[in-house]
């Protein structure tokens, strides 16, 4: 039996001043836990910035590289994040300069959870560089327990989907980090509930002697029984069976290419497969276009980014830029046809006495006739106006705007007990709170002949808010945030990633 899921009802204002409620009590939690952590908790500066202008600016040799802690990462992948060699002669201001930057690079390897470069001095002309290292751990066997990818997020899924349990998925994962000790990632799925997705995902950085070229490989393969079949008024519709109405495949080979150290290009092939069934096909014969009920399409993609973030997973200061350039259907199959293209570029600033501006400017083009099964939109991770986590926005082409305004409460680290704390890598805690005010705001250009969403898009929609990021060990972040928006809703969003 196909049940079509019906409207959903708008958040009310009982549940508003729930969730405000919400938002307090997960807050003093959060404030109590941290007052707990803090027995063992001692404050963590930021590293003391070198004036220049007291340091010679001499030219030394560096005799040698001691590296310390890497029990299992090889030396070549610690080695390929700095900036000079063994026997190199370097001036004293640049020594020094390389010294953060190297930090950051080898950290932003997520291979440690500390790193710290030393300069020992020999005499004037010469220099020893010391690297002590705290290796994370490797090996994280995992419980699926989340919310549908059609859900998109937490907040969707609470609000407008009443926490419904049946739409969680349940299962089991292995990532295994720095394989080898070559930095290489081996990702395994298997994920059943609401979605059933099986992946395998193996990440090789270098395959060749000069750490230049690397690879991607990734499978996948998922069934669903429940799936979004149409939009309506900028909420996805499922469609609930006991039958399984998609399933999919796909495969992709990435060839990658690092020359320096902080731009990447990429090179994408892949094959993609899917077919639903006869009663997709009746609820929105443009799911797949034409009445269709196969999909299968070849595509190739070029990627560049360039990365000068301090962190990878918070980042505070700098900058990063990606942009990607592809096409779906390369002429053997005739099913599904698009150009596309994508770029976001994001600027992170330290305005100094612990306040941090992050921006971000992103966008998304592409070929407007296609079939609703590949339509783009606003509305998933991190590609959202906050304060629009229940709306989805389609459209083919859209600019976005992101802005937070930070300002760090405090920054500690917490040392349990080895007696607590068996594993190593555990023991240490990074503590730190941000308050934060954001703004944010979209335009979206609808698809054609596409009323059923209107009221969204060809149109500036925008929020502002206040919010708070408690961030702990290996960068996880728990996010609350409040947000007006421009149709005049208060949300509340409960998060488990950095917002930009």
């Amino acid at each position: 039996m196909v049940l079509l899921c019906p409207e959903y009802e708008p958040i009310s204002r009982l549940t508003h001043r729930f969730v405000k409620k919400v938002f307090a009590a997960t807050l003093l939690t959060l404030i109590l836990s941290i007052g707990a952590f803090s027995l063992f908790a001692q404050s963590i500066p930021d590293p003391p910035k070198v004036n220049l202008d007291t340091v010679e600016n001499n030219l030394v040799t560096i005799n040698n590289i001691f590296i310390l802690g890497n029990e299992k990462t090889q030396e070549s992948i610690i080695t390929r994040e700095l900036s000079f060699s063994k026997r190199d002669t370097i001036s004293m201001h640049r020594l020094i300069g390389f010294q953060t930057e190297d930090r950051n690079k080898i950290y932003n390897t997520n291979l440690f959870n500390t790193v710290e470069i030393q300069i020992l001095e020999l005499d004037q002309e010469n220099v020893d560089i010391l690297i002590k290292l705290t290796e994370r751990w490797y090996l994280y066997p995992g419980i699926i327990f989340r919310t549908s990818a059609g859900d998109r997020n937490f907040t969707n899924w609470w609000k407008n989907e009443n926490h419904d349990l049946s739409r969680v998925n349940y299962g089991f994962n292995l990532s295994k980090y720095n394989l080898r000790g070559r930095d290489e990632t081996l990702f395994l799925t298997a994920q059943f509930g609401f979605e059933k997705v099986f992946t395998f995902n193996y990440v090789i950085p270098y395959i060749d002697k000069n750490q230049k070229f690397g690879l991607i490989s990734d499978i996948g393969y998922s069934e669903y029984k429940n799936l979004p079949y149409k939009t309506i008024d900028h909420y996805p519709r499922f469609i609930l069976s006991e039958d399984i109405q998609r399933k999919s495949f796909g495969t992709s080979l990435s060839l990658s290419y690092r020359g320096s150290f902080y731009n990447r290009h990429f090179i994408t092939t892949g094959f993609s497969t899917s077919t639903i069934t006869d009663s997709v096909k009746v609820a929105n014969p443009e799911y797949f276009n034409g009445n269709r009920t196969t999909q299968r399409y070849l595509r190739l993609s070029y990627s560049y980014t360039r990365d000068y973030r301090d962190n990878h997973t918070y980042p505070l200061r700098g900058n990063y830029l990606s942009a990607t350039l592809g096409r779906n259907g390369l002429g053997i199959f005739n099913d599904f046809n698009r150009w596309y293209f994508y770029a976001s570029f994001y600027q992170y600033f330290d305005l100094g006495r612990d306040f941090f501006l992050g921006t971000n400017v992103s966008t998304h083009i592409s070929t407007e006739d296609v079939p609703y099964s590949r339509y783009l939109a606003l509305g998933y991770e991190n590609y959202i106006v906050r304060g629009y986590e229940l709306n989805v926005v389609e459209g083919p082409q859209a600019l976005l705007f992101k802005s937070s305004l930070k300002k760090r409460l405090f920054k500690t680290a917490a040392t349990i007990p080895a007696d607590w704390m068996p594993v190593k890598q555990f023991r240490r805690w990074p503590l730190a709170l941000y308050l934060k005010a954001f703004f944010d705001a979209a335009y979206v250009n609808n698809y054609p002949n596409y009323e059923l969403n209107s009221r969204l898009s060809n149109k500036l929609i925008y929020s502002a808010g206040l919010g708070f990021d408690f961030v702990t060990i290996h960068d996880i972040t728990i996010r609350m945030e409040e947000s007006y928006n421009a149709e005049g809703q208060f949300n509340f969003v409960l998060g488990f990633k950095h917002d930009l």
